[in-house]
């Protein structure tokens, strides 16, 4: 890929996440940033950030993407021990 068409597509992506960090944004919206808009999406899934379309229009074809809340790993979760009664199935 070219220097300056990798450039341009940084520029689309780093468009597409200020845009999504202002809030919920259709496709229509992502798609006057990038035809492509879903490669940006990718992109910066690819960067570790999560970005979900959250709800779908079938008959109109709109969909509403956001970033996702951070959301913690079990790891991180504290284990709480259940006493289990003698007997049981568990």
């Amino acid at each position: 890929m070219r220097p300056d068409e990798q450039a341009r597509l940084d520029s689309q992506t780093d468009r597409i996440l200020a845009r999504l960090e202002a809030g919920p944004v259709a496709n229509t919206e992502l798609a006057a940033i990038s035809l492509k808009y879903t490669s940006r999406v990718s992109d910066l899934r690819a960067r570790g950030l999560v970005v979900e379309c959250y709800d779908r229009d079938h008959a109109t074809g709109v969909c509403w993407y956001r970033l996702a809340p951070i959301r913690r790993g079990f790891d991180s979760i504290p284990r709480v021990e259940i006493p289990v009664p003698k007997g049981s199935l568990f």
